[in-house]
Parts: C-alpha cells; sequence; structure tokens
C-alpha cells in the first residue's frame, strides 16, 4: 500500500495538477478559451481510469497470477490518449481555434465581458464558464472538432498499449561442467548429542544431479534493478529452523522488508548467530522456541550455530523480489519481472559467482544457464 500510494502522488497527483493548472492557465495567458472543454474533461477522466487500472499491479503481483497480468496493460491506451488530448487542446487554443476569452457566453446565450485579470484570480470563473459555455448554442465546426478528438483518441490509445507492459519470467538451470569433477563431502563426528542429531554430519558438499550436473543450492539475483521497476508487494517472512542439527533451508533469498523467523525444532539447545547484512545472535533453548528479527538492509547474511560447529546456512537480502535459489536438478525460476536489460548473478557458496545480461521481454519467458567450470575452493575463502 505504501509504495502504490507513493506511485498515485509522485506520478498521478502531479500529472493532474499540470492537466488542471494548464487547462487554465495556458488559454487565459492566450486570452483565448480552450478548443473544447469537454475533451478536457474527457483527459482528466481517462487520467483516473489509467491510475485506476495500474494500480491493480499490487494484488496480481503479490498473488503471482500471470493470467490476468495482460490487464494491466489496459492502463496505457487511456493514459496517452489523455495526453493527446491535453495537447490537441492546448495546441488548438494556441492557434487560435478557441472563441475569445473576453466573451461570456451566459445562459440567456447573451455575450457578458469579464476582465481578464479577474480570471487569472479566480479559477471558479473558469469552471463557471465551462458550464456556460455548454449552455450555450453549438458553435459551427463543434462535431467536426468531437469526430477529430475522437480519432486522435482512437489512433493513439491503440499505439500505446505497450507503455505498461506486463511482466516476463527468467527461468535457467545452473551447472557444472563435466571436465570439473565434483569433490567429496567433508565430514565431521557429532559429539555434542548425537542420540538428538546424528553422529555424523557433512561440513561442506556440493550437491550436484546426475546427468544434468545440476547444482542445487545456488543463488540467482537481478543486479542494480532501478527502484520504479520494483512493484508494490507484501512483506515476506522466511523461516530458517534448526532440524536434526541442520539448518532449513540451508540456502535462501529474502526481500528488504520482510521478517526472518528463527525456529528450533530440536530437543537441544541452538543458536542462529548472524553475521553479515543483519548482525544477531538468537538463543533458542527448547524445542519450539521461535525468535524473530526484521530484515533492514540488503546484503548476504551468514548463519552459524555457536554450539554446533558444522551448522551454516546463506541468506541473500534484496530491494527486489526478482531472486530464486535453484533446486535439487539446479533449476531456477524468476517470476514478475519487469521488461527490460539486466545483470544476472549466479552465486554458490563454493563456486563462486558468475554474471550473465540478460533482456526480459513482456509476458515472453527468458532462457538463461551457467555452468561453472572451474575448481571449487574450499570453505572460508
Amino acid at each position: 500500500m505504501l509504495d502504490l500510494s507513493r506511485h498515485a502522488l509522485g506520478l498521478g497527483f502531479p500529472t493532474q495538477m499540470v492537466m488542471g493548472i494548464g487547462g487554465r492557465f495556458i488559454p487565459v495567458s492566450c486570452t483565448t478559451r480552450l478548443w473544447s472543454p469537454s475533451a478536457h474533461r474527457l483527459a482528466w477522466w481517462l487520467l483516473n481510469a489509467s491510475l485506476l487500472i495500474r494500480s491493480l499491479e499490487a494484488p496480481l503481483t503479490a498473488g503471482y497470477w500471470p493470467q490476468v497480468w495482460p490487464l494491466l496493460a489496459l492502463s496505457g491506451p487511456p493514459a496517452v490518449a489523455a495526453f493527446a488530448l491535453f495537447a490537441v487542446n492546448i495546441f488548438a487554443a494556441l492557434l487560435g481555434r478557441g472563441r475569445p476569452l473576453s466573451v461570456w457566453a451566459s445562459r440567456a446565450g447573451k455575450p457578458t465581458r469579464v476582465p481578464l485579470a479577474v480570471r487569472v484570480i479566480s479559477p471558479c470563473v473558469l469552471q463557471q464558464e465551462y458550464v456556460d459555455m455548454r449552455k450555450s448554442p453549438r458553435r459551427p465546426g463543434a462535431g467536426r472538432c468531437r469526430v477529430a478528438a475522437l480519432a486522435a483518441l482512437l489512433a493513439l490509445g491503440a499505439a500505446s498499449s505497450a507503455l505498461a507492459q506486463p511482466p516476463g519470467e527468467i527461468r535457467g538451470a545452473v551447472r557444472l561442467a563435466r571436465s570439473v569433477s565434483v569433490p567429496p563431502a567433508i565430514t565431521v563426528l557429532n559429539t555434542t548429542d548425537p542420540s538428538a542429531c546424528g553422529r555424523v554430519h557433512a561440513l561442506q558438499e556440493i550437491l550436484v544431479s546426475e546427468p544434468a550436473r545440476g547444482v542445487r543450492d545456488a543463488i540467482l539475483a537481478l543486479e542494480g534493478v532501478p527502484a520504479e521497476r520494483v512493484p508494490p508487494r507484501p512483506p515476506g517472512r522466511l523461516v530458517i529452523d534448526n532440524t536434526r542439527c541442520r539448518f532449513e533451508p540451508r540456502v535462501a533469498v529474502a526481500t528488504v522488508g520482510g521478517t526472518l523467523e528463527a525456529l528450533n525444532s530440536d530437543p537441544v539447545l541452538h543458536t542462529v548467530h548472524l553475521y553479515g547484512a543483519l548482525e544477531a545472535n538468537l538463543g533458542l533453548p527448547r524445542k519450539g522456541a521461535r525468535l524473530t528479527r526484521l530484515l533492514e538492509r540488503p546484503g548476504t547474511i551468514v548463519v552459524k550455530c555457536d554450539v554446533h560447529g558444522w551448522m551454516q546456512a546463506y541468506i541473500r537480502v534484496d530491494p527486489h523480489p526478482f531472486h530464486a535459489v535453484t533446486d535439487d536438478q539446479g533449476s531456477f525460476r524468476i517470476r514478475a519481472v519487469p521488461p527490460g536489460e539486466y545483470t544476472l548473478e549466479a552465486w554458490h557458496e563454493t563456486l563462486g559467482t558468475l554474471r550473465r545480461t540478460v533482456t526480459v521481454r513482456s509476458q515472453r519467458t527468458t532462457t538463461v544457464d551457467f555452468e561453472y567450470a572451474g575448481a571449487p575452493r574450499s570453505r572460508g575463502e
């Protein structure tokens, strides 16, 4: 709701101010009425209709309903039609197509002189003028003006349908080159509480599927996304569970403004020690204990347990929701991405970072694959 209000105040309200003030001040300065007050009112209503349709983006993107995203494209034609009508109205007034402003067409149809200074000082005079003008006899050529305005509305509105483009999506996979051998997992013995969590645990391992060589738990995220392309969405909640002396999920993504919840599902003491973009040490002494923290800054968070040294997890926090984590086949999917050109980053804790430039098109799926060809690095490098 905050982002939606910011969009209305940042774009819709100033646009209405420009149209409202321009529709009154420019004719006064040129000592002539608008070419068509009716077209000016129609432009105002078209602009409001466009803003109303645009406001649907919040519930649509929050619910991931791609089947109704094309509705957002309907906000483009009325907006451009409103601007076109406004421009035609103003330029027609500048070219002298309007009636002289000093003549007031009263309800009785008798012209009355009104000082120009009064019209400059009081916008209400102009508003009354519009009302009276509608009740005056029709001017010769008024029908042709309305036909021309309607033709401009339809032509420019149809040509503008691409302005409010529905989002697309990015799909792909992260793989390990066949020339690179998968290193064996580094294991440690649990001497603290083996009865509750098991005796052997992996300190470091690369999970690769066969035969596709897909890499699990790689993070994919867009870099440098402009703030105006980030859609309004409700804050999310990420739960990091301590289960069988492991963090689940072990690799995750979150958005600034969301909530991180630490949960203990084991009957033993755990700590959720956070380093990086969020600094905190959350003690969870018993099963069912949980604590929450607000994610206020973007960046990477390393999660460790002070009791069990092999436990480690990674969380990437972005100022936008355009990120994902690869599944057990190495595949990923980033939904509801606004059309444009971006840099897509792939990160893995031992394989490192790769980047690709991607172009997302409206209602299209862009496929991007990454392949790690270098030797894995050791944990902590």
